[in-house]
């Protein structure tokens, strides 16, 4: 995991419908540059029976695992306001700015390929989901839509 530097800061991303917090794990799978995330959504005192997809394109990089919702305390971010069963943005990401970093190393290297990159984070019941991807688009399907 990366180490956050003081600029880092998180933002609450909107249009993302709320986690179910006792719900599996998302579903996750990469190819050829795409994740997509698949989620159960929660509506306060009602069964929705629907769930979130999310697509990220362009992902330089992502992250699937520890720390789960009674351990997020220990992320090196949740003292800036992350949370459990929501999604951010970190702005000023010091994750993206070590891949940057690193990508120095190939000879046609240019830092400007990585300007529209963003870090993204979501918070679930089982584990965390973070990414560094160019674009995000946010699904909401009943379940006969699968």
């Amino acid at each position: 995991m990366y180490l956050p530097g003081e600029n880092d800061r998180l933002i609450v991303l909107d249009g993302f419908p709320p986690m179910e917090s006792g719900s599996p794990l998302p579903n996750v799978r990469a190819h050829d540059g795409v994740v997509v995330v698949d989620y159960f959504t929660h509506q306060f005192g009602v069964d929705t029976n629907t769930r979130a997809r999310v697509v990220f394109r362009h992902v330089r990089a992502h992250y699937l695992g520890w720390p789960n919702d009674e351990a997020l305390s220990a992320h090196p971010l949740y003292g800036r306001g992350l949370r459990p069963y929501d999604a951010f943005e970190v702005i000023d990401s010091s994750w993206k700015a070590t891949i940057i970093a690193a990508n120095r190393a190939h000879p046609l290297h240019r830092d400007e390929h990585f300007a529209a990159d963003r870090h993204f984070i979501m918070t679930f019941h089982d584990e965390t989901f973070e990414c560094i991807a160019r674009t995000v688009e946010v699904e909401t399907l009943t379940q006969d839509q699968g």
